[in-house]
């Protein structure tokens, strides 16, 4: 399963690094941030290998579409003396990643792997898209631009 979550990431890799996304930087972010939690959903009832398979490729997939793009539009929208703090803060996800496997391992132990993943992926589903629904400046991360970096682009 880890050779297809790897296949799922260097596809979004070389697909992102070849197009132009940045016009629909928001619209990538919010719908593979729901997409990584839709597919964990799959992947967690599924008791088809083949199924599982493709479920956990796409996750890869949305999972690094979500990192780059991210990455992307967060260089557009901080201003550069705040880059480093903010991107540092960036990092601290895969720090929570590892921290919550304890409790959430917990959690598997007394409700069972497939409860657990299903109601973590359910609550991230949720976390993702409740915002995306309700914030307007979630639904206007499209149109995220600092304007000395446009007029440096229009400039060049």
């Amino acid at each position: 399963m880890g050779w297809v979550w790897g296949l799922g990431t260097v596809g979004s890799t070389v697909f992102l690094s070849a197009s132009k996304f940045s016009a629909h930087q928001g619209r990538i972010i919010v719908w593979s941030g729901v997409s990584f939690a839709l597919t964990l959903i799959v992947f967690g009832m599924t008791r088809s290998i083949p199924l599982a398979a493709v479920a956990w490729c796409l996750n890869g997939t949305f999972f690094t579409a979500n990192l780059i793009t991210s990455a992307s539009l967060l260089q557009v929208i901080v201003a550069n003396e705040y880059m480093g703090r903010v991107m540092s803060l960036r990092s601290l996800s895969g720090a929570i990643n590892q921290l919550s496997a304890a409790p959430l391992g917990a959690v598997a132990d007394g409700v069972g792997m497939g409860n657990m993943v299903l109601s973590a992926a359910t609550l991230l589903t949720l976390l993702i898209a409740g915002p995306a629904l309700l914030v307007p400046a979630v639904r206007g991360l499209d149109k995220a631009e600092r304007p000395e970096i446009v007029e440096a682009v229009a400039a060049g």
